[in-house]
C-alpha cells in the first residue's frame, strides 16, 4: 500500500493564507481565522463598525459569530445566579426554557484576539 500524505497543520497565530505571523492581523468574527489585509479580499469591503467575514465563512454561509475564547467571560466556568437571566434558569422548570447565558459569561471581544 502507498503511504497517505501527512496533513500539514497550519499555525493559528497566524495568517490562514500566506502563513506568515508579522504585521497587523485580523480576526475573522465567524471563524476566529486570521489574515493579513493584502491576504483576504473581504477585509477591504468590511468598515471598521462591520463584523469581518473571511472569504471562506462567506462561501460557507456561515452567520454566527463565536467567542474570543480568552477574555474573563468566556473563561468563567460558573454562573453569577444573581444577574436577571440567572434568576430566570433558576425559576423556570427546565433549563432549555431560559437561552441567555449570565451577563457575566458573556464574551466581551467577540472575534478579537
Amino acid at each position: 500500500s502507498t503511504p497517505q500524505p501527512k496533513k500539514v497543520k497550519k499555525n493559528k497565530n497566524a495568517c490562514w493564507t500566506c502563513q506568515e505571523d508579522t504585521g497587523q492581523l485580523y480576526m475573522c468574527d465567524y471563524c476566529r481565522r486570521l489574515y493579513h489585509s493584502t491576504c483576504d479580499t473581504n477585509l477591504h469591503c468590511a468598515s471598521s463598525e462591520d463584523d469581518f467575514k473571511c472569504i471562506i465563512c462567506e462561501k460557507e454561509g456561515k452567520n454566527r459569530r463565536v467567542p474570543c475564547g480568552r477574555c474573563k467571560g468566556c473563561k468563567r466556568e460558573l454562573d453569577c445566579e444573581t444577574c436577571v437571566f440567572c434568576r430566570r434558569k433558576m425559576a423556570a422548570d427546565e433549563e432549555a426554557s431560559v437561552r441567555q447565558k449570565c451577563i457575566f459569561r458573556k464574551c466581551r471581544n467577540w472575534g478579537m484576539r
